[in-house]
């Protein structure tokens, strides 16, 4: 799936966190979305790229 920068869309960041909170029953939410805020804080590290691999 490509990313949807490499087709010319910007997705809003509060868009992106909406879209994600629909997984929030997940076992793995708590820490993919933590990192998520993460990213989009400017605070990024390797391991937050990681654990948001369940939200792709």
């Amino acid at each position: 799936m490509p990313w949807t920068r490499a087709v010319g869309i910007t997705i809003a960041g509060e868009t992106r966190r909406e879209t994600a909170r629909f997984r929030k029953d997940e076992p793995w939410f708590p820490a993919a979305y933590a990192a998520l805020e993460a990213i989009g804080a400017g605070m990024a590290t390797e391991d937050s790229w990681k654990a948001i691999a369940p939200f792709t």
